[in-house]
């Protein structure tokens, strides 16, 4: 509530594009306090005024923020359209680093689905670009994630290379937050 104030200044001068921020802010603070209704009307705002300013990568952002609400609250099919949508911006853009986290929200949400086969191989193609862009932190996160789906399936010997390797890394940059 402390960014309200903000947010009305940027309305005030017309600033899109701070409001939109301002916006997606407040949407996140929101859903960090539990205040799930408040985070979606505020992040659906925030996507809104993205669009009107052209903020493709902003945009990307917030409906990937989106899909993971709507996912958090069993909106399983807006939540594929939403990171479907963002996984699409990215693509677009060719901003590759946003285009593998973007991957990785939709692999997951793939998994929290059910369905397994969809999320390993989503992880395995965001793996691949991580890989290209040689972004350590990106790739060991997916190969714990891709571990942990590739377990649940019963991919045994792969989940154990992958989450070994995920091991490895998180080691390599000496950050085992990863690995949670």
């Amino acid at each position: 509530e402390q960014l309200v104030p903000a947010l009305e200044l940027f309305e005030a001068v017309g600033d899109l594009a701070g409001t939109a921020s301002c916006c997606d802010d407040i949407g996140r603070t929101y859903w960090l306090a539990g205040r799930m209704s408040e985070a979606t009307r505020f992040l659906e705002r925030a996507a809104a005024y993205r669009e009107r300013v052209g903020d493709r990568q902003g945009l990307a952002s917030t409906l990937a923020n989106i899909a993971v609400l709507s996912m958090s609250r069993g909106e399983v099919a807006r939540a594929e359209t939403t990171i479907a949508r963002a996984v699409r911006i990215c693509r677009e853009g060719g901003r590759r680093a946003e285009l593998v986290e973007a991957m990785n929200v939709q692999g997951a949400m793939y998994a929290m689905a059910g369905r397994l086969r969809d999320a390993v191989a989503t992880m395995r193609d965001a793996l691949v670009i991580a890989e290209r862009i040689e972004h350590l932190r990106l790739a060991s996160i997916l190969k714990n994630n891709l571990g942990d789906a590739l377990l649940t399936l019963g991919e045994i010997a792969e989940a154990e290379e992958r989450l070994y390797a995920a091991v490895e890394a998180a080691g390599r940059l000496d950050d085992h937050t990863l690995l949670s």
